[in-house]
């Protein structure tokens, strides 16, 4: 037993074959942490040897269980990962999701190495279509808008949002007066919009949600005419310095009288 006594008379004080001798561990890089496969027996603790066994490598000191895990190709925190994502000098990479080399500036991941699907890249505006990147020149769609525009009119666009401008001063209200066509419709949504006042430079309530929504990216609009007599005027492309907001400008005002305007709206990236 360990008590400091030779009990079986063989000349020896406390050995390691002791009935209640404990088991210590080498610690070589004197990190605290024990290597289990370097053990002995014995009643104290022997020098460089320490009662834990979770180092994963005794030979290097900053290796350890709970040390802080380095992108170096070791598993520093010996938790059986090398280089994981909470490695702390780990890189915020942006996700590819369309694999157009082109990165999402609002989707990122945190990881050693840019593994595939990741990239230092932050300028797609579209990262579901593989061909809509910046400078590919390829419009990604938002909405076919359908409406009886009466006059001058903007459709205003920020994220998910739309809502109406009048500019001229004829009564607002609802866009009527083309036969049964008395809604703004988004694709195959149809909104009534309502209007705080009636006159001149009158904004309508705000239809929800767009979807897809317009990308809080620097872009640009893309309109098209359908079916549509008027002029259309982009008068805001989304960029940061206007917090993404978007707008186009409906002319009908030389015509008289209001008439059935099909717009295909959408934008391509800066």
């Amino acid at each position: 037993m360990c008590d400091d006594a030779d009990n079986d008379c063989d000349g020896l004080v406390d050995e390691g074959s002791a009935t209640d001798a404990r088991t210590w561990y080498r610690d070589a890089d004197a990190d605290g942490f024990g290597d289990a496969a370097d053990a002995v027996s014995a009643c104290a603790i022997p020098e460089g040897y320490v009662s834990d066994a979770t180092d994963c490598d005794d030979a290097v000191a900053s290796v350890f269980p709970d040390a802080d895990e380095v992108c170096n190709g070791v598993d520093d925190d010996c938790n059986g990962v090398v280089d994981d994502d909470d490695a702390i000098d780990a890189v915020a990479w942006h996700i590819d999701a369309d694999g157009d080399g082109y990165g999402d500036p609002d989707a990122t991941r945190v990881t050693c190495d840019a593994t595939s699907g990741l990239t230092d890249d932050a300028t797609d505006c579209d990262d579901d279509d593989p061909d809509v990147y910046p400078g590919s020149g390829v419009t990604s769609p938002l909405f076919v808008l359908i409406a009886c525009i009466d006059g001058s009119d903007a459709l205003h666009l920020q994220g998910d949002e739309a809502w109406w401008v009048h500019y001229n001063f004829t009564p607002v209200g609802m866009h009527t007066g083309c036969g049964s066509l008395t809604q703004t419709w988004f694709d195959d949504v149809a909104w009534t919009p309502t209007w705080g006042s009636t006159g001149g430079g009158s904004s309508s309530s705000a239809y929800s949600p767009l979807d897809p929504a317009l990308p809080a990216h620097d872009a640009t609009l893309v309109i098209t005419k359908v079916d549509a007599r008027g002029t259309l005027t982009v008068l805001q492309d989304p960029a940061s310095t206007n917090s993404y907001e978007g707008a186009f400008h409906i002319d009908d005002d030389p015509y008289g009288g209001p008439s059935r305007y099909e717009i295909a709206v959408g934008y391509t990236c800066n």
